[in-house]
């Protein structure tokens, strides 16, 4: 779900995902921050893609907002109460689709 510490990314703002891996590195635990990971890697994929559909490191690009996207549903479902809207609202599916344009 996009909010508003991530908009700058879903523009493709260059510098946010840098942010979020610091955040992730420092609570490796916490599936939010994986999950705001993945959405700035998300945002900086299609800003990429829209800048350059050949450019030969696009699945790459959407490949590690998957990776982030599939570790915060994996944290999220393994809590002892987990958040149902938390995993839905994980974008594997969106991100997947568009790795799929590509290749």
């Amino acid at each position: 779900m996009p909010t508003i510490a991530n908009a700058g990314a879903l523009i493709g703002v260059p510098g946010t995902a840098a942010v979020m891996t610091d955040a992730t590195a420092a609570k490796p635990d916490e599936p939010i921050l994986w999950e705001e990971l993945g959405d700035d890697q998300l945002g900086q994929a299609t800003a990429a893609q829209k800048a350059n559909r050949s450019d030969p490191t696009l699945a790459d690009k959407f490949g590690m907002a998957i990776t982030s996207y599939q570790k915060a549903v994996t944290l999220e479902s393994a809590k002892a109460k987990p958040n149902p809207v938390q995993i839905a609202a994980a974008r594997l599916p969106e991100v997947l689709a568009a790795r799929e344009r590509i290749t």
